[in-house]
């Protein structure tokens, strides 16, 4: 995926504006000068800022936050879910939800920061919690105690998801002979 590319544009996008909207007041133009490096670095700013303060390289962790366990996708027993747990109330939520009351106040996984130093640990235990559910177990289980969750989906799922198709984001354009779907601009 270009990410790179498209928020490059984005940022442009934004100094223009806020390049058009300095004449407009002022009278006088502005000069606007974007690198994709200097972007691509500043989606990395959780991380960079964390090695500032730190001068500890962050590890990979694929999905993983870097300073929030459990906050990442799993895989259920037959897909794949995100899963956030943000805060102490929604880590008591998440154990009841899945009935594992003895992670609450379990010395290695009581507060984050402890989840952090044992995060392997505890991955691998709710990887193997996850694996006897399926994803829209998992979701059902979630939304009554109100932790955020969501299935990842394929593009196969998103094309046909009702609320992309209201808002017309996927679109029938006659090509030709025939009709194609594109994806439509978001604005």
């Amino acid at each position: 995926m270009p990410i790179t590319d498209i928020t490059s544009g984005l940022f442009a996008t934004i100094s223009i504006l806020a390049a058009l909207n300095y004449r407009n007041i002022t009278g006088r133009g502005q000069y606007i000068d974007i690198s994709m490096l200097d972007v691509n670095s500043y989606l990395l700013v959780n991380q960079f800022m964390n090695y500032i303060a730190t001068g500890i390289n962050p590890e990979r962790l694929g999905s993983a936050h870097p300073s929030i366990v459990p906050y990442q996708v799993f895989k259920a027993g037959d897909d794949y879910i995100a899963v956030t747990v943000g805060t102490e109330k929604l880590w008591g939520l998440f154990c009841s939800a899945l009935n594992i009351e003895n992670l609450k106040n379990n010395d290695r996984f009581s507060t984050n920061e402890k989840r952090l130093e044992n995060r392997d640990e505890l991955i691998n235990i709710i990887n193997n919690e996850f694996k006897k559910y399926t994803v829209d177990e998992l979701i059902k289980k979630f939304n009554e105690y109100g932790i955020p969750c969501s299935r990842v989906n394929k593009i196969s799922d998103v094309i046909m998801d009702k609320q992309l198709n209201y808002r017309e984001m996927i679109k029938d354009v006659h090509f030709g002979n025939k009709n194609i779907k594109m994806l439509n601009s978001p604005v």
